[in-house]
């Protein structure tokens, strides 16, 4: 009797979801320095993801390649469009630090705690995170600046989007925008106090046992709102 040889195909690769790497903000380099952020070939290099000031216009950017959260291989293999709910998508490549686990900037910032999205439409808004290959994690309705949220988070790569929904539009979130950047520090009254009268008071945020400080865009060409937060405290089993 012959025997056949084992098949050694491979299977095809999955399409991996695109991963956000880079925030893209119209502010000038000198703002972010003087905020004591690194700024280095024109990125301020963050874990998760890095912020690339100086730029036409807001926007996200997406991997060319490069690792994904969980550390499979990922990037922008599928057809990436021009916008996602209405904000720019531009195709960048991964830089070392993004990467890595990079040293705290000046003020003591580490990394990207949260980008934050808002939109209008909550049907059009899951089907444009599920046309990403994403997968939303969690959701809840809530209230914000006195009106009815959804919330919706979403793993895009390491980074993580917080994607707030209005039941209809209002005088704060008439229509799709990137609104802010959550940041990260090691010790955030260290922060607070190297920012002086950059940012204001620390304030329980609504993550249990963390706070949270705004950076006052007053004076200044940000772009987008900053917030710093104090270190994320993972809960024994919970995936981030």
């Amino acid at each position: 009797m012959t025997t056949e040889p084992p098949t050694t195909e491979t299977p095809a690769a999955a399409t991996v979801p695109p991963a956000v790497i880079e925030v893209h903000v119209p502010g000038s380099i000198n703002t972010w320095a003087d905020l004591g952020f690194d700024v280095t070939e024109g990125v301020v290099a963050l874990e998760r993801c890095s912020v690339r000031p100086a730029m036409e216009r807001l926007a996200l950017g997406i991997a060319t390649s490069g690792p994904k959260r969980g550390g499979t291989a990922a990037g922008a293999s599928r057809e990436l469009p021009a916008h996602w709910l209405g904000i720019p998508l531009v195709k960048v490549h991964p830089h070392t630090r993004s990467a890595s686990t990079p040293s705290p900037h000046r003020n003591g910032v580490r990394g990207v705690d949260h980008i934050v999205v808002m939109t209008t439409d909550l049907d059009a808004t899951v089907a444009a995170i599920h046309s990403m290959g994403w997968e939303i994690r969690r959701q809840r309705p809530t209230t914000m600046l006195g009106f009815e949220v959804v919330q919706l988070f979403v793993w895009a790569g390491a980074a993580l989007l917080e994607v707030v929904c209005a039941s209809e539009p209002n005088e704060f979130i008439r229509e799709p925008v990137l609104w802010g950047v959550s940041l990260a520090a090691d010790d955030l009254d260290a922060t607070v106090e190297f920012l002086g009268e950059r940012i204001g008071a620390p304030r329980d945020a609504v993550q249990k046992g963390r706070r949270i400080a705004t950076v006052r865009r007053r004076g200044t060409d940000l772009g987008l709102e900053v917030a710093i937060m104090s270190p994320h405290r993972q809960e024994p089993g919970s995936d981030g």
